[in-house]
């Protein structure tokens, strides 16, 4: 409700947000980028949108690492479809840089 409220709109908006968005989404599933295939669910790909909050960067011990994960990922994308992560840029060697990128805008 904390977004209706920065929009400036009422809690009937709210609910009627909050009731699409609970047909809409599918699933909520685990994901290890180590496992083959990465993500155990009851609801199988390909998928429309797979977002990720980190998990890529954390898990990933080096940028070869990192690359074989972001492409199991995207592999479970049906054509078209959007991966969408949240992330910190992270020096694989070395410690987070406390910056994120958007397109090509670096933002601290």
């Amino acid at each position: 409700h904390v977004v209706q409220t920065l929009e400036g709109k009422g809690e009937e908006e709210a609910r009627e947000r909050e009731e699409r968005l609970r047909e809409t989404v599918k699933d909520v599933a685990y994901c290890n980028i180590e496992e083959d295939p990465p993500i155990r669910t009851t609801c199988p790909g390909p998928y429309d949108v797979i977002i990720d909050s980190g998990t890529l960067t954390a898990s990933s011990h080096s940028k070869e690492m990192f690359e074989v994960g972001v492409g199991k990922i995207v592999g479970l994308l049906r054509p078209g479809g959007t991966l969408l992560s949240f992330t910190s840029d992270r020096n694989m060697d070395g410690p987070e840089t406390g910056t994120y990128t958007i397109g090509c805008s670096q933002h601290h």
